[in-house]
């Protein structure tokens, strides 16, 4: 861990038995390359082409919706065969 140590003669007394080895605080404080929430060292800059990013998210999208398509394709394919099997059953079909 990156940090300095700080001998500091702090007393919760406001100083009044400043001089007592007993009352000595050890205290650590943060180096000034340390980022407080990030971890030991603060983050590299990434730089990213908007265009690229853009290029995928568009390719994703059309992606997905043609996935979309082909799914609902085939869900009312079977619902119309499903519906159709009800109103017309088979003429071999022992429910008539």
């Amino acid at each position: 861990m990156q940090g300095r140590l700080v001998v500091g003669w702090w007393s919760r007394g406001g100083g009044l038995a400043a001089k007592k080895p007993e009352l000595m605080r050890l205290m650590v404080t943060k180096a000034s390359n340390r980022a407080a929430v990030h971890g030991v060292r603060p983050p590299i800059p990434d730089t990213v082409d908007k265009e690229e990013v853009e290029k995928e998210i568009s390719k994703g999208k059309e992606m997905k919706e043609s996935k979309r398509k082909r799914v609902e394709e085939t869900v009312d394919s079977q619902l119309k065969q499903l519906s159709h099997d009800i109103l017309f059953p088979p003429p071999d079909d022992p429910k008539i």
